[in-house]
C-alpha cells in the first residue's frame, strides 16, 4: 500500500482508563451524523475509544474533536481502508480485548462487558459477535459460514439482482443453518465468522497475526480475520442472546 502521508492524531489528556480493560475500534469515512451515538454508548460502556478516520468530508472529525477531546483521533489525509485504519489504533490499544465497532452501530454496556467477558472466560474463543438489528428490530445477518466458489460466483453476477430462490439454491445447508442461527436468542454457537460492524478479539490473537490484513478487499477484513483465527485454533463465537444495534441497514451481503 502506497504511504497515506502524515495522518493528524490527537489524544486527549484525560483520556480515561478503561474500566473493562478493553478498547474500542471506530473507523470513520463520512461519519458525523452517527458517530455521536456510537461513540457515547462506547463512553457509557465503559471501554478507552480510539477513532481512525478515513479522510472524511463532512465534519466527522470536528464533531469528534469537539464533543469526546478525550478520545484518541487519528485522522488521516487520504482513504487507507477499514483494516489498515484498524492496525493504526492498534499501539495505542490497552487492555487484553479490542472491540471493532463500526460508527453507525450502537454498542450498549451489558453487551460491551459480555463480550469481554465471554472472551476472559474462554480461553478457547478467539472472536466473538452479537446479534445486531437495525431500529426497528428487524435482523441483520452478523453470523456466516465461509464463502464457497458457486456463492462468491452467484453474488458476483448477480449481486441483489438475482431471484431469493437462485441464492438459497446456492447458499447450501451450512448457509441456511448459519443465518437461522441469527435469529435465536439461545444458546451461543460456533460459526465460520461473523461481522465487523461489531466484534470482539482477543488483543494477543491479533497480535500473533500481525493485526488486520490490509491486503483483504474492505468489506471482508473480518471474514479474513476470523479465518486466522479458527487457523490458529481459536474458535469464532456466536453469541445471540447479546444485541448490538446498527443505525442504517447493514451491506447487501449482510441483509436477510
Amino acid at each position: 500500500m502506497a504511504s497515506a502521508g502524515p495522518s493528524a492524531r490527537t489524544t486527549g489528556t484525560a483520556a480515561p482508563v478503561s474500566d473493562l480493560g478493553a478498547t474500542a475500534i471506530v473507523v470513520t469515512s463520512n461519519s458525523q451524523d452517527h458517530v455521536v451515538a456510537c461513540l457515547s454508548a462506547l463512553r457509557h460502556a465503559g471501554l478507552r475509544v480510539s477513532v481512525v478516520d478515513n479522510a472524511s468530508a463532512d465534519g466527522t472529525v470536528h464533531v469528534v474533536a469537539a464533543h469526546f477531546p478525550e478520545i484518541e483521533l487519528i485522522a488521516n489525509p487520504v482513504h487507507v481502508g477499514f483494516a489498515a485504519a484498524v492496525n493504526q489504533a492498534l499501539p495505542g490499544a490497552v487492555g487484553n480485548v479490542v472491540l471493532l465497532v463500526d460508527p453507525e452501530c450502537i454498542l450498549r454496556e451489558p453487551t460491551a462487558r459480555a463480550l469481554v467477558t465471554t472472551l476472559r472466560l474462554r480461553p478457547e474463543v478467539g472472536v466473538v459477535g452479537p446479534r445486531i438489528i437495525d431500529p426497528g428490530g428487524r435482523l441483520v445477518a452478523s453470523a456466516h459460514p465461509f464463502g464457497s466458489l458457486a456463492l462468491a460466483l452467484t453474488g458476483r453476477l448477480s449481486g441483489n439482482l438475482a431471484p431469493l430462490g437462485l441464492h438459497q439454491l446456492f447458499w447450501g445447508r451450512k448457509r441456511r443453518r448459519t443465518y437461522a442461527d441469527c435469529g435465536r436468542y439461545g444458546r451461543a454457537v460456533t460459526v465460520d465468522w461473523v461481522s465487523g460492524a461489531c466484534l470482539a478479539v482477543r488483543a494477543s490473537l491479533l497480535s500473533e497475526i500481525g493485526g488486520l490484513d490490509e491486503g483483504s478487499c474492505m468489506y471482508y477484513a473480518d471474514e479474513e480475520l476470523c479465518l486466522q483465527a479458527w487457523r490458529r485454533g481459536a474458535q469464532v463465537l456466536y453469541v445471540p442472546a447479546l444485541t448490538a444495534v446498527h443505525l442504517r441497514r447493514a451491506s447487501s451481503r449482510d441483509a436477510i
